[in-house]
C-alpha cells in the first residue's frame, strides 16, 4: 500500500495522457486502491471458472466506459474513405456488445457480427434491434469461421486479433477474413504493443461495481511467453453467490512478425501499419497498431 501511494500520483498523470489516445480505464483514487486491497484478501478461491466474456459480457458496456469510440469510429470510417469509400457490406470479427456495428448503422446497409461469445451477442442483439436495417450477428470463432456471400470491409478491433494464440490461428484468421472478402475488399485490425503492455498492464488491478454486481481485475504481462493475462472475480455485492472467475489470454506477437505472417500467404496487400489513431507509421513504440489490408487474390 505504500508502494501504491507513493506511485499513484505519478501513474495518473502518464494514464491521464495516455488516455487521450489509449482506451484504457484511468487509475483508481486512493480510496478505492485501500478498498482493492481489502476485497482482493476475500476473493473467494473456490469461485466457478467460466468462459471468457460470458458473466462479464453485462458489465462489459460499464467497464469500458472510457473508450472513445466515437473517436475510434471517425478514425475507422477515415480510412475507409481512403482504401474502401462507401462500403455495402461490412463485417465485424469478434464484434462484442455492437458499439462499433452501432456507429456504422447509418452509413452502411448491411452489417454482419461474429463473436465466440454467446452472452455478448445477447448484448449487441439488444442494442442493435430496430437501428439497422439489415443485420446478422452470429455466434462464430474468428479464426475458423465462413460466410455465404463476400463483403466488402472486415474489421477486427480493440486488439482481438491477439486472441489468436498461436501463429497457427493467426494464419487461419486471415485466410478466413481473405476468403470473406470480394475482390478488392479491405480488413481492418488493430493490436496492442508488447511495450504497451509492459509498461501500463502490468501488475494492473482494479475494482468496480454495477447495478447489484462487483467484479474484480488483475492484469500481468508474461514476458517469457508473451502473455497479456487479464483476470476477472464477477460476485453478487450480497455475497449471495460463490462468484465466478475468467481468465482472459492474449498473444502479443512483434509487429515483424505480424508482417511477416500476412505477407506469408501472398494473398494480402499491406496498405498502411499506423500509429494509434493516426497515419504516421506503426512502431513497437505505438500504444495500439491498426494493419489496413488489401486483398489481391
Amino acid at each position: 500500500l505504500k508502494f501504491m501511494k507513493r506511485t499513484t500520483p505519478m501513474l495518473m498523470g502518464l494514464i491521464t495522457v495516455l488516455h487521450l489516445i489509449l482506451p484504457e480505464r484511468i487509475l483508481p483514487s486512493r480510496r478505492a486502491l485501500r478498498r482493492l486491497l481489502s476485497v482482493q484478501s476475500k476473493l473467494p478461491d473456490n469461485a466457478e471458472h467460466v468462459s471468457v466474456y460470458s458473466k462479464i459480457a453485462p458489465l462489459y458496456d460499464h467497464m469500458m466506459r472510457h473508450v472513445n469510440y466515437v473517436q475510434w469510429y471517425r478514425y475507422v470510417d477515415s480510412l475507409l474513405n481512403t482504401y474502401a469509400p462507401n462500403p455495402h457490406t461490412l463485417l465485424e470479427l469478434a464484434c462484442g456488445t455492437g458499439k462499433m456495428l452501432e456507429k456504422f448503422a447509418d452509413n452502411v446497409p448491411v452489417l454482419l457480427g461474429i463473436d465466440r461469445s454467446f452472452d455478448m451477442l445477447k448484448m449487441a442483439q439488444k442494442r442493435l434491434v430496430g437501428k439497422c436495417q439489415n443485420l446478422l450477428l452470429c455466434n462464430a470463432d474468428m479464426r475458423r469461421f465462413a460466410i455465404c456471400q463476400p463483403v466488402d470491409v472486415i474489421l477486427c478491433l480493440y486488439d482481438s486479433m491477439n486472441y489468436c494464440m498461436t501463429e497457427d490461428e493467426l494464419l487461419t484468421a486471415l485466410h478466413c477474413a481473405h476468403e470473406s472478402l470480394r475482390p478488392d475488399g479491405v480488413f481492418i485490425f488493430d493490436v496492442c504493443t508488447r511495450r504497451t503492455c509492459k509498461k501500463y498492464f502490468n501488475d494492473l488491478q482494479e475494482i468496480d461495481t454495477f447495478a447489484d454486481t462487483e467484479f474484480v481485475r488483475q492484469s500481468r504481462y508474461d514476458n517469457k511467453k508473451n502473455w497479456q493475462i487479464n483476470e476477472f472475480w464477477v460476485q453478487s455485492r450480497d455475497g449471495s453467490h460463490q462468484g465466478y472467475f475468467e481468465r482472459h489470454i492474449q498473444k502479443i506477437y512483434s509487429l515483424k512478425k505480424i508482417k511477416k505472417l500476412v505477407l506469408s500467404q501472398g494473398r494480402w496487400q499491406i496498405l498502411g501499419i499506423y500509429h494509434n489513431f493516426t497515419r504516421k507509421s506503426g512502431s513497437e513504440r505505438s500504444f495500439r497498431v491498426h494493419y489496413v489490408l488489401g486483398k489481391v487474390s
